[in-house]
């Protein structure tokens, strides 16, 4: 599925047998992808996107200034 966040897109797949819950590229690659562990259900699968979505529109922050929001939108939303 293409997602766009902010001015860039995203190839956003689900993958098997992803070693992390979740990745994304680097916004200066061509054909960028966020890849989400298939494994993932419910709460903790929607936390995880949203962690990477958050990277995604801020790649500047580092993982201290995504994870709590992450966890906070997820619970909220779920």
């Amino acid at each position: 599925m293409r997602i766009r966040l902010g001015n860039r897109h995203y190839n956003l797949r689900f993958v098997e047998g992803l070693p992390q819950h979740g990745d994304i590229d680097e916004p200066s690659e061509k054909n960028k992808q966020i890849r989400i562990n298939d494994n993932l259900t419910g709460e903790v699968q929607l936390e995880v996107l949203i962690h990477e979505m958050l990277h995604g529109l801020y790649d500047f922050l580092d993982e201290s200034y995504v994870e709590q929001p992450a966890k906070d939108l997820a619970r909220a939303l779920w």
